[in-house]
């Protein structure tokens, strides 16, 4: 059975794809106004709220951070999603992560938003994320095969399963010292990712259980 969210960011991406090799996508912004403009027909659709950068005050935190999108269902935060433009070399992946984290620790049920940077004021949100989507175009194919940690499905799925992460992810996070484990991305993470060399692009959710 298909998931209905992952196979229209199939569709999405494909036509991100076909704006990227027009020469319409040349920076992360241009990206998330392409990627906003697909998304929008969606979020319509489902009569969801997605609103770009808002600001997230995390508890503890003195700066707050500002995820590309949040898609919202009344008020509850249901998507989370992030964009990388890297076009340089892979994508360093770790700093967004690591925000996907933050919002999968457990005592996150409720999370101070500012869906407008001219206001002051925040507004409470509960959280119940359904979905982190990590959306990039990068550079990763070395002596044609994928050089970077995630580039490909099977690459996210071994490094889940491996230790390698342990280290990456060992400095403190809002207040808590690194990721325990990746058991936040079963059945939610999903990652979409196009090379601009190569052309290889693709989306794929990681599964709830893991051999």
């Amino acid at each position: 059975m298909k998931n209905e969210f992952v196979n229209s960011l199939q569709k999405i991406w494909k036509k991100i794809e076909k704006d990227y090799k027009k020469n319409r996508i040349n920076s992360e912004h241009a990206l998330q106004c392409v990627m906003y403009m697909q998304l929008r027909k969606w979020t319509d659709k489902e009569r969801l709220t997605i609103f770009v950068e808002p600001s997230i005050s995390p508890s503890g935190q003195e700066s707050p951070f500002r995820p590309d999108f949040l898609i919202v269902k009344n008020d509850t935060v249901k998507y989370v999603i992030e964009l990388k433009y890297w076009p340089q070399n892979y994508v360093p992946f770790e700093t967004d992560w690591r925000k996907f984290y933050w919002w999968s620790l457990k005592q996150q049920k409720k999370v101070k938003v500012r869906t407008n940077k001219f206001e002051k004021e925040y507004e409470d949100y509960n959280v119940n994320v359904k979905y982190f989507l990590f959306g990039y175009i990068d550079n990763c194919f070395k002596n044609n095969k994928p050089n970077g940690a995630i580039s490909t499905k099977g690459d996210v799925m071994d490094f889940i399963k491996g230790k390698e992460w342990r280290k990456s992810f060992s400095e403190e996070i809002y207040g808590e010292k690194g990721m325990k484990n990746l058991d936040w991305m079963k059945g939610k993470y999903i990652q979409a990712h196009g090379d601009v060399e190569k052309h290889f692009w693709e989306v794929f959710l990681v599964p709830k259980t893991i051999k």
